[in-house]
Formats: structure tokens, C-alpha cells, sequence
């Protein structure tokens, strides 16, 4: 499975912007941030930079208890 994204780097501190985003089934135009809590997790643990500079540290670190409330 490959996913991906364009994304402003103020999205990954959950603040507005619009991006692309791309996955096994289709592709969207974001016109606002969808970046959810987990996503954002899943990003800054997981992902793979293919080009430009990593803004990872941008996205914030969250508690067990943010995790539980989430779900």
C-alpha cells in the first residue's frame, strides 16, 4: 500500500492550510486541515521523506491519555 501527501508544514501543527493527498483508492484536494491526532502519530513515527526538508519535530508528541480520549 502506498499513501502520500502534499502538505503545508503549518499542518502538521494543526493549524488551516490545503494539501494533496493520495492513497490506494483515489486521490483529494484537502481545502482544510483533516489531519487527525492519530494520523499526525502515524506520520511522525512512520512516515518516509522523499524530498525536501523533514518538519517532523513540528508535529507534537502525544500522552497515553490523548490517545485513549481520541478513541
Amino acid at each position: 500500500m502506498l499513501e502520500g501527501a502534499f502538505l503545508t508544514i503549518n499542518m502538521l501543527s494543526g493549524e488551516k492550510g490545503s494539501g494533496l493527498w493520495w492513497g490506494t483508492k483515489r486521490e483529494s484536494i484537502w481545502t482544510e486541515n483533516q489531519l487527525d491526532l492519530f494520523t499526525l502519530y502515524t506520520i511522525k513515527e512512520q512516515s518516509i521523506l522523499l524530498y525536501g526538508e523533514s518538519h517532523l519535530d513540528n508535529i507534537p508528541s502525544y500522552s497515553k491519555e490523548e490517545f485513549i480520549s481520541f478513541f
